[in-house]
């Protein structure tokens, strides 16, 4: 049996390790009565086919034949793939969901050469005690159907010297983020004896103001993105601070980096430290951003006139549905290192930031151009969701981009360890904010930070951090994105994406608990507007009739879900005055929520068209809830088999992108028809009355 090993898993033993020429020493073989949502076709000579054909493609392998020697601890394939698969797991016997771990991504073989694909699962079998005779291993070919794989030379076998080398480099760095896990967390739980007051940044400085207090020496220090609020980790220039207690500094707003670009300080923060007798800097203060900054330009306020959404919108053939279903407000995804190029093509838009010229694609920036100017148009708020693709459309920038963690999911956390990345990160912020800020290419108004980041694995992947890094990492990006989107427009907020996984965390991180820290980092960096984008489908999402399935969401403030049939509970965290921003309520968006119709048969079309209702309904009634955005607008393919659109799929055999019954519902909410038009579905729900949904909150 495996060895169970000390430290917690590293991303870097998930890295993907070509090892050409190493044969399995234990053959695997699948076992084609566990497929769900695949087929699977042995082909001979230890050539097996797999073609996925739903949302949740897995197969387990036979089971164990005898024990696995220690040494034999990587899985290993040689595979040709019609499609790079996303999204892969394992999972261990006896399984579950917490014996587990993420993949990573699959390439697609699109020249046919075959690829050998290796990951060293050491770690995670010791850790579950995994590898004994009769053990079973599960693995998920990611979340899509249509990937045809053809594997050869699947089984275990020892890890080659650079995989040994890399072994114990992961671990090494798993005791530094442990460290670092804990210097963040006593870092905001700390008292300190100084206080940063304020920082406000100018045209072309930046004024830091604070207050000593205690035995010295003291010094303020400048901590970047890429730098850390604990000891040992703060660079750069140490600016000595004397008497009086209470002292204001100036510094220049730009610093030259050593590759020569230069670095905006207004993504910075500031902090008083003390000098202890071995040289080592210790934090006495609390770090802050800027509470000022000095605009760029001043966009005009925009008034959400109403709470009917819309999620991924985009301009095409349905797009009169904005004016169709009165739309107030819609969310559109930006996959921001897909339209950044390091070199310059022909026709590209030149953008200089940081003393960089970035080149950015004209044909998908002009289609953002059509997209916002539609709806600022119409008056519509939009929200953009900021996504990390893990490949970015110009090779180049791809380890600029993608976070040097990440193994596998759909997104990156943005990479923001090194002065390049952040900057890389912040020329396309700056590009978007000062476009869409409301001239002739249409408004961003807000900002949705990524994609479900309490699922992070999937979603916003930084390979397996502490839950303190990993928050630390995303409370750095909302903080960039606000203080570059500040300068071109003061009403915008930033607003984090979480799924409806309450106090459930289940594959991740518990929304609540972060949203907590949220406050925390509020509390002791200085506050910002930043709000919460919920998405709270049903807890199955395959299932529309939530009201009749929805067992764990209960109306307590620690409840395992947050769904349509318990949105009080948000609706009561967002309105309580000890989450407020300044003397209000911070910005609650249900993002991305809808109910599902697993066919276009009639009635689960009416059950779909039941739960917009439902979901309506509370939204209407319930204050602190600001919009919905309902997604899908239109089923797409690509969603795992969901139908949650308002409409049919584009190329639907029937009736090709046709009107659903959920979309007559959404046409009417809101208006003189919504009682007639939402009346025959409260038989659906067995109910008597729309009172009956509301309840409250223990």
């Amino acid at each position: 049996m495996l060895k169970k090993m000390i430290a917690s898993v590293a991303a870097v033993l998930m890295a993907v390790f070509a090892a050409a020429g190493q044969e399995p020493q234990a053959l695997l073989r699948f076992d084609p009565a566990t497929a769900h949502d695949l087929r699977v076709k042995d082909l001979g000579g230890g050539r097996w086919e797999v073609v996925t054909t739903g949302g949740d493609p897995f197969v387990h392998f036979l089971p164990l034949t005898r024990a696995v020697d220690d040494d034999a601890c990587v899985l290993t394939f040689e595979y040709t793939a019609s499609q790079m698969v996303n999204a892969m797991q394992l999972y261990f016997s006896p399984i579950s969901g917490n014996r587990s771990m993420n993949i990573p991504t699959l390439d697609g073989t699109v020249d046919r050469k075959t690829r050998t694909y290796a990951v060293n699962l050491r770690e995670v079998a010791g850790r579950y005690g995994w590898g004994a005779a009769g053990d079973v291993l599960r693995i998920d070919f990611g979340m899509q159907s249509g990937a045809k794989l053809v594997l050869e030379k699947v089984g275990l076998r020892a890890m080659t010297a650079g995989e040994k080398a890399a072994h114990e480099a992961a671990m090494a760095a798993e005791a530094r983020k442990k460290v670092l896990a804990g210097g963040l967390e006593s870092y905001l739980q700390e008292t300190y004896p100084c206080r940063m007051k304020k920082v406000s940044v100018g045209a072309d400085a930046v004024r830091v103001r604070g207050r000593l207090r205690g035995k010295g020496p003291f010094f303020l220090v400048e901590v970047a993105p890429w730098q850390d609020v604990v000891p040992g980790s703060f660079e750069g220039e140490t600016i000595p601070l004397h008497r009086p207690w209470c002292f204001a500094k100036k510094v220049a707003r730009k610093a030259v980096l050593p590759d020569g670009a230069t670095y905006d300080r207004i993504l910075s923060r500031w902090m008083i430290v003390r000098r202890d007798a071995d040289g080592t800097l210790v934090p006495v203060s609390h770090a802050r951003y800027a509470d000022v900054a000095a605009p760029v330009h001043s966009a005009p306020k925009m008034a959400l006139t109403g709470k009917k959404g819309m999620g991924g919108f985009r301009i095409n053939r349905f797009s009169s549905d904005l004016d169709s279903l009165d739309i107030r407000s819609v969310t559109v995804n930006i996959h921001l290192n897909s339209l950044v190029f390091k070199e310059e093509r022909p026709h590209d838009i030149p953008y200089e930031y940081g003393g960089v010229t970035w080149h950015f694609d004209a044909d998908r920036v002009a289609g953002l151009d059509e997209t916002f100017r539609y709806c600022t148009e119409r008056g519509i708020i939009t929200s953009a969701i900021t996504l990390i693709d893990l490949r970015s459309a110009d090779p180049a920038l791809t380890p600029l981009f993608r976070h040097p963690d990440c193994n596998g999911g759909f997104y990156s956390m943005p990479n923001m360890t090194e002065p390049a990345a952040v900057n890389a990160y912040a020329a396309v912020l700056d590009f978007l904010a000062s476009r869409y800020s409301g001239g002739e290419h249409g408004r961003i108004n807000h900002w949705i930070i990524h994609n479900e980041v309490d699922y992070g694995a999937d979603w916003t992947n930084m390979g397996v951090q502490p839950y303190e890094v990993y928050m630390d990492a995303y409370m750095k990006s909302m903080r960039m994105t606000w203080n570059i989107a500040r300068q071109y427009d003061q009403n915008a907020w930033v607003l984090g994406s979480y799924t409806h996984n309450w106090t459930a965390g289940e594959n991740g991180f518990k929304p609540k608990e972060m949203l907590e820290r949220n406050l925390r980092y509020s509390a002791a960096e200085g506050d910002f507007p930043w709000g919460v984008a919920c998405h709270p489908y049903p807890q199955d999402l395959t299932a529309p009739r939530f009201w009749a399935e929805d067992d764990a969401s209960t109306f307590s403030m620690d409840t395992k879900y947050v769904t349509f049939s318990n949105l009080e509970v948000v609706d009561r965290w967002i309105r309580d005055p000890e989450h407020f921003y300044k003397r209000g309520k911070r910005l609650l968006f249900l993002s991305e929520n809808g109910t599902n119709s697993p066919s276009y048969s009639e009635e689960d079309l009416r059950d779909q068209a039941a739960g917009a209702c439902w979901a309506w309904k509370k939204v209407e009634a319930l204050e602190g809830i600001d919009a919905i955005q309902w997604h899908a607008w239109i089923d797409d393919r690509g969603e795992f088999g969901l139908r949650i659109g308002m409409r049919r799929y584009p190329n639907d055999e029937t009736f090709p992108g046709g009107e659903k019954p959920v979309w007559y519902v959404w046409k009417a909410a809101g208006t003189d028809r919504e009682d007639e038009v939402f009346a025959p579905y409260l038989e659906v729900m067995g109910l008597k009355d729309w009172n009956e949904i509301f309840h409250d909150v223990d």
